[in-house]
């Protein structure tokens, strides 16, 4: 029995890089076409190299494709739970080493998943512009999505306009499905994974309803490790944390005792991802310290 159900979707979040590959995998080309309004023939995911350096990190996917029109290019797509500021210049890292090791055109998407007003399709500081697709989905209508014969469509209705109103629906209609039973339990485990953003309860309860179905699905396997989730996430904010220290130290010379106090109190992941861009991108330690506070 799954004794902590809220210890499913800690554990999704850990592995969501694989949950968007795997739908992406399911329906990319059907995805892209309503993303960024592009008629695709073909679409294969670019398996990336585990010798990336630390300022090219992996993007949550890449694909290259060849349009009906015969046009070849690269999608490189970052899906986001909130807005992160510096999120886009990671987008324009990810798609500047696309560009250059390929030699194609890239099309850049960001795919934000919840409201906030300060989300812009436009990246721009004092040495750069960057333009990308920035996708809301929370301003997309449930209905749209269901409305697709494409059930690789169905599961980001849980993140559009009316998904709790139809989470039933949505969830019967993965459900009954003729479509191979992987697909299916796969598909109904990241509906419950992007519901879970919107409604923690009704996810649970349409992930206690479907357990039988959605524990087949290789994301639901990891509920066997339920009691090694809280040293797994500490592992990962651990090793942002060195590899900030690591940063700081190359470019600036050995941190303070007080700067370094600051930096191990630290558990907030996302936040220390935004420390390694400031890092990367302060002139001196003095203007890292004024932001880190």
């Amino acid at each position: 029995n799954l004794r902590k159900p809220l210890v499913l979707f800690l554990l999704l979040a850990m592995h969501y890089d694989i949950a968007i590959k795997r739908l992406m995998e399911l329906g990319g080309k059907e995805i892209l076409r309503e993303f960024a309004d592009v008629d695709l023939a073909y679409l294969d995911i670019l398996e990336e190299s585990g010798q990336e350096s630390f300022d090219v990190k992996r993007c949550d996917y890449a694909g290259r494709y060849t349009m009906v029109n015969g046009v070849e290019g690269i999608a490189v797509v970052e899906f986001q739970t909130r807005w992160e500021v510096l999120k886009p210049l990671d987008l324009a890292i990810y798609s500047a080493h696309k560009r250059r090791r390929y030699g194609i055109p890239v099309l850049p998407i960001l795919v934000l998943f919840t409201p906030d007003s300060r989300a812009t399709d436009v990246y721009e500081d004092e040495n750069l512009r960057f333009k990308y697709r920035l996708v809301r989905v929370w301003e997309t209508e449930a209905a749209h999505w269901l409305a697709s014969d494409n059930p690789s469509l169905w599961p980001i209705a849980a993140l559009a306009s009316g998904a709790e109103a139809c989470a039933d629906n949505l969830d019967t209609r993965l459900h009954e499905s003729q479509m191979p039973r992987r697909d299916k339990s796969d598909l109904l485990t990241i509906f419950t994974l992007f519901l879970s953003l919107k409604n923690v309860s009704l996810a649970r309860k349409i992930a206690k309803k479907r357990r039988e179905l959605m524990i087949e699905s290789p994301f639901y396997e990891i509920i066997k490790t339920e009691g090694r989730v809280e040293g797994r996430f500490e592992g990962r904010v651990e090793g942002r944390v060195s590899s900030l220290v690591a940063i700081l130290d190359e470019r600036f010379g050995p941190l303070s005792s007080k700067t370094q106090a600051k930096l191990l109190s630290l558990t907030d992941y996302e936040r220390l991802g935004d420390l390694v861009h400031l890092a990367l991108r302060s002139a001196t330690m003095e203007e890292f310290e004024a932001a880190l506070g």
